[in-house]
């Protein structure tokens, strides 16, 4: 089994658009399954301030690829978030 590294996570998110686009849909699968009685638990998904952009991008990303405006902002937002994404890829949740 591959283990993945905080920086090795956040290098592919600033580089490609994939990881980017799959990293946005991962936190927020993550987010929606951890909402106990419509509480968010801490450190799962999502910050408050990013909630509204970013989910509204995980959604999109359903039928379409992210413009490349919604490209630079996911990424900008998105690095933050590399631990859980590190946590996620090693089977760490």
């Amino acid at each position: 089994m591959q283990y993945y590294t905080r920086d090795y996570i956040e290098y592919q998110i600033r580089t490609s658009d994939t990881w980017l686009e799959h990293g946005v849909s991962a936190m927020y699968r993550r987010q929606r399954e951890s909402t106990i009685d419509g509480v968010i638990q801490p450190n799962r998904g999502f910050n408050h301030h990013d909630d509204r952009i970013l989910s509204s991008f995980a959604q999109q990303l359903r039928s379409k690829h992210l413009s490349p405006k919604q490209l630079v902002i996911s990424r900008q937002l998105m690095v933050k978030y590399s631990g859980q994404l590190t946590q996620m890829a090693n089977n760490q949740q």
